[in-house]
């Protein structure tokens, strides 16, 4: 099973949070990968990162 982790900066980075939701398949209802449920500091981590990105866009 795949077990997703965030893109933060250009890089996979593992979340800090034990807590992960599943995804289904909904053609098996097996499940086929587990995403995290990443904290407020990851989540603003992936903000910043991608505000400072932005210009060069």
């Amino acid at each position: 099973m795949d077990v997703i982790q965030n893109g933060i900066n250009g890089e996979l980075v593992t979340s800090k949070s034990d807590k992960k939701v599943s995804v289904f398949n909904p053609a098996t209802g097996e499940v086929s990968a587990e995403l995290p449920l990443s904290s407020v500091e990851e989540v603003n981590d992936a903000v910043a990162a991608a505000k400072d990105a932005l210009p060069a866009w």
